[in-house]
């Protein structure tokens, strides 16, 4: 290799640790950042979560819904 090459090959390193620094300071203010409802990736596992028999009535009713919609188109 060159020294112009190896010259390169570190600015471009130096330009990818720069990037690297940038996108985790970003990430950092995203996580950090409430918006007047509270930090998500702490609160997330405190949402009501559904039981399973609510999940199944709403996939039977939404399958329900889509075959309704469909019969008549299919009809025509």
């Amino acid at each position: 290799m060159n020294q112009n090459q190896l010259r390169e090959d570190e600015q471009d390193e130096q330009e990818r640790q720069r990037q690297k620094a940038e996108f985790r300071a970003r990430l950092d203010r995203v996580f950090a950042f409430k918006g007047g409802k509270g930090n998500y990736t702490e609160e997330r596992h405190q949402q009501p979560m559904p039981d399973i028999d609510t999940i199944m009535k709403r996939i039977y009713a939404r399958k329900a819904r889509e075959a309704a919609e469909k019969s008549p188109a299919q009809e025509e």
